[in-house]
């Protein structure tokens, strides 16, 4: 479940950063992983812990 929201977050922040415009001497790209990675790993990580947290919830546990 958290690839399902990482994967579109990921594509979405990369065709992002890859379009931003830039201004004379000004350094307009902070880098990968400011504006890739942090965004991905923020989006995905509550979803995989809340679905495994759900999962081991309302799993039947053996009884």
């Amino acid at each position: 479940m958290a690839a399902l929201i990482g994967f579109p977050v990921f594509a979405f922040a990369t065709l992002a950063a890859s379009l931003g415009d830039c201004m004379p001497d000004v350094e307009c790209h902070p880098g990968f992983w400011l504006e890739v990675g942090l965004p991905t790993i923020l989006a995905a990580t509550p979803v995989g812990f809340g679905v495994r947290w759900l999962v081991n919830r309302y799993s039947d546990r053996g009884r």
